[in-house]
């Protein structure tokens, strides 16, 4: 009967009063890092997100790939707390087969995002030095570790704060959601910037985005890929294309040798201009 209890509880627990009082015990206790946010203004940006397909049901008509749901949105996640959803995207079509460790001849679809028109795009920067020196990020987290050196009357020396930094983005390769959401959830939605920029769970060489929602609904869906995992390393097989029509449906037809291009090329032809220089908005935490 007491355990029953409990599990009453924690249903009824205030999530967000409890996350936020998490981020503030990680935040003492050193648990996180350098956290600065960065600014782009006026950019085109891309976003990937993955989902293992059904295999009796390759084209749905449904368009099911945004975030869920508040209401439906009940668990703990990476990057957020029960009824408060992100948008979970890669930096690229490339690293979603890998961090979905999708098996061998598994179907798959990829659903890409672009924003529509220039954006400013404000966001969280979690990167650790392992990051590969050939993914674009690692420019922005340069800069941000130059920045940091040049702050004056910082708290600590700059080699402990930027350990803290590498504290925060390995912790977005753990298993304890508590920890990562509640990051997530003070400068998604206490501090209300449009996303969190966290390193790949599976390798050092991609990134990933927690995406508010207030941000993703600017977003416009390019298309919907249909895929096949082929063999090991990066090779998978394209069949179908989805658009949604007037009425938001998709609408399939198989791919193109343009689509294909598109494909391979990571579909920079949305962004058509490389990142400036961020500039920046929040201090050290």
């Amino acid at each position: 009967m007491h355990q029953l209890d409990r599990r009453v509880d924690l249903g009824n627990i205030d999530h967000a009063s409890s996350s936020e009082a998490r981020y503030q015990q990680l935040s003492i206790g050193g648990g996180l890092s350098a956290l600065a946010a960065r600014k782009h203004e006026k950019v085109r940006l891309v976003f990937v997100r993955g989902r293992l397909a059904d295999p009796n049901n390759l084209t749905p008509a449904e368009n099911h790939f945004s975030y869920p749901p508040a209401a439906v949105c009940s668990q703990y996640g990476r990057a957020n707390i029960p009824h408060h959803p992100v948008l979970y995207a890669g930096e690229s079509p490339a690293v979603i087969a890998e961090e979905l460790q999708i098996p061998e001849n598994s179907w798959f679809h990829l659903a890409v995002y672009y924003t529509p028109a220039p954006v400013d795009f404000e966001y969280l920067i979690l990167l650790h030095d392992a990051l590969s020196s050939e993914n674009k990020w690692s420019q922005i987290r340069d800069e941000l570790r130059e920045h940091v050196m040049g702050l004056q009357n910082m708290p600590m020396p700059f080699d402990a704060v930027w350990a803290r930094l590498q504290q925060a983005a390995l912790l977005f390769r753990g298993k304890d959601y508590a920890d990562t959401a509640a990051i997530a959830h003070h400068w998604l939605y206490t501090q209300n910037l449009d996303a969190i920029l966290y390193p790949s769970v599976r390798n050092d060489r991609w990134c990933n985005f927690a995406i508010h929602p207030r941000f993703a609904d600017g977003l416009r869906q390019h298309c919907v890929v249909t895929c096949r995992k082929k063999g090991v390393g990066e090779m998978f097989e394209v069949i179908h294309t989805g658009r949604l029509d007037d009425v938001g449906q998709l609408q399939w037809l198989p791919t193109s040798h343009e689509d294909l291009e598109q494909l391979e090329m990571g579909f920079t032809h949305l962004t058509q201009a490389p990142l400036q220089t961020p500039t920046n908005r929040l201090p050290i935490a």
